[in-house]
Order: C-alpha cells, then sequence, then structure tokens
C-alpha cells in the first residue's frame, strides 16, 4: 500500500528532472558579436582648463621714465674717463663718465691743510705761554707781596726814627716795580684769550674752507647716478668748462613711459563690459588701465 502510494508521487518528479536535464543540453550558448573582436585603439588627450587674456595692440610713442642731465659744479678743463665712452653706450650706476682736471681742488686742499696745520702750532704755542706767564705771575705776585711787607716795616721804623729816608724811598721804589710787572703780567693774561679766540675762528673759517675743496674735488667726478644709456655729449675732451655749463644727458632703462590712443569701443570689448560707451569716460579707462592691463615694453 505504501509502496504504491509512493510510486504514484515520485515517477512524476523523476520524469520532471530527466525533462529539464534534455532540455538544457539541448540549449546553444550565446554567440559572441563580431564587432567585439574589430575593437580599434585610439588616442586621446587630456585637456587642462587655462586662463585666457584679452589681448589689444595699440600704436603710440615710447620714453623713458628717467632723464638724466648733468651740468658742471666746478670749473675747469674735462675729458672723458676712457675713450670708449661714447653717445650710445649703456653704463652702470656709479661709473665715472667724464673727469674735470682735479689738480687746482687738491693743491687748494693742501694749501688749506698746511694753514690748518700752521693754526694748530699757534693754538698751542699760545696754550703754552699763558701757562708759562701764569707761572711767572704766582711768583712775582709773592715778591709784591714780600715787598709791601718790607715797606710797611721801613715805614713804622721810619717813623720811630729807625730807618733813614733812603731806606724808605728804596723800598717804596721796589714795591711800585713790583705792582708795575704784576700789572703788566695780569694785562698779558688777558690778551691771551681773545687771541685764542681769533685763531679759533680762523681755524674755523679753514675747516669750512677745506670741506668745501674736498666736496669740490669729489665733483670733478661726472658718475651715472643709476644704470642709463648715454644719448649726448655736450663737451668735447679738453674743453674748459664753467660752473653750469651742460656737459652730458642720459635715459634711465628700468622704466618707460608710453603715450597712446586707445579707441573706447575696442577698450570696452577688451575688458568685456556690457555697459554703454558713454559710461567709459577717461577717469574710468584710466583706472581700469591701471588694475587690468600690463604692458611690456
Amino acid at each position: 500500500m505504501q509502496w504504491t502510494r509512493y510510486l504514484k508521487f515520485g515517477i512524476p518528479i523523476v520524469v520532471g528532472i530527466a525533462g529539464t536535464a534534455l532540455l538544457l543540453n539541448g540549449v546553444k550558448p550565446p554567440e559572441k558579436s563580431a564587432s567585439s573582436s574589430e575593437l580599434k585603439a585610439v588616442k586621446y588627450l587630456v585637456v587642462q582648463p587655462k586662463e585666457v587674456f584679452s589681448e589689444m595692440s595699440i600704436s603710440g610713442t615710447i620714453e623713458a621714465s628717467d632723464k638724466w642731465s648733468a651740468v658742471a659744479q666746478v670749473k675747469g678743463e674735462i675729458y672723458r674717463s676712457n675713450d670708449s665712452i661714447v653717445e650710445g653706450l649703456w653704463v652702470n650706476a656709479g661709473d665715472v663718465i667724464l673727469k674735470i682736471d682735479p689738480l687746482d681742488y687738491e693743491l687748494a686742499i693742501s694749501q688749506i691743510s698746511a694753514e690748518l696745520s700752521g693754526i694748530e702750532y699757534e693754538l698751542s704755542l699760545l696754550t703754552a705761554e699763558a701757562e708759562n706767564t701764569q707761572r711767572i705771575l704766582d711768583l712775582e705776585q709773592r715778591q709784591l707781596t714780600y715787598a709791601k711787607a718790607d715797606l710797611d716795616r721801613i715805614q713804622k721804623l721810619y717813623a720811630s726814627g729807625s730807618a733813614t729816608r733812603k731806606q724808605l724811598d728804596d723800598i717804596q721804589r721796589a714795591t711800585l716795580t713790583s705792582e708795575k710787572i704784576v700789572t703788566d703780567i695780569n694785562n698779558g693774561l688777558l690778551l691771551v684769550e681773545p687771541r685764542k679766540q681769533k685763531l679759533l675762528a680762523q681755524k674755523q673759517a679753514l675747516s669750512i674752507s677745506l670741506e668745501r675743496a674736498h666736496r669740490d674735488l669729489a665733483r670733478t667726478d661726472i658718475i651715472a647716478p643709476y644704470p642709463l644709456r648715454i644719448s649726448k655729449l655736450l663737451v668735447e675732451d679738453y674743453q674748459a668748462v664753467n660752473v653750469g655749463q651742460p656737459l652730458i644727458e642720459g635715459i634711465g632703462v628700468k622704466s618707460a613711459d608710453v603715450t597712446a590712443q586707445v579707441n573706447i569701443e575696442k577698450f570696452r570689448d577688451l575688458i568685456g563690459l556690457n555697459a554703454p560707451p558713454s559710461t567709459l569716460n577717461n577717469e574710468f579707462v584710466t583706472q581700469t588701465l591701471n588694475k587690468l592691463v600690463s604692458a611690456e615694453v
């Protein structure tokens, strides 16, 4: 009875499994697409973002921002520092371009220096003289003190009858002589200070003259104040020049000024404004150029 029930349900299951297996065996695998084997290699570029600026070409005039001209500050015979100094030459800051004959100014310095040395010597002599005179004054004042003491003693003796008139007269003359000597020495000492002040004034005047002579000597070298190109030589070698005479002209090399006319419509397109042209006045254009436009000259 049980076997009959198992056969009733098991046979259909077995038959279903067998049928499914036969169907799976009969299914073909998917065919490969013919296009997959024909793929081709391609080249490619990696594009990086880059900021793009608007440009506009305009014409104008260019001038050096720094213009230099030299004039003679001292007089004398002038010549070039070397034969390579010609118009168009580029020179560096501190280069000596022209020279004025320095001999007169060197001689002036030597003469003034010698006079200063003489003043210094006179001041030292005056100091020594004052010290020596003071020592003599001290001695003479002591001598005067003794003379006055003797005079007082002789006067008392003369009054008592113990000294003669001649003794009194002699001591009086000695005392007066001593007083005169002290007075003369004091007068001499009083003159020391004015003499000293005069010498000091002469020394100061000579010191000023010496400083001026050194300054004039330095001005005999015509030196480039900054890097520049010589545009004009206005003197010739061994020409005598006077104070204030133009000598040379040059232009700087660091920067230049460009004068150009900018069309408002083109400028408006350059900076990408949608505003009407009436808003682009000169002040606005100048401010915008200063902020946005850089020129390479």
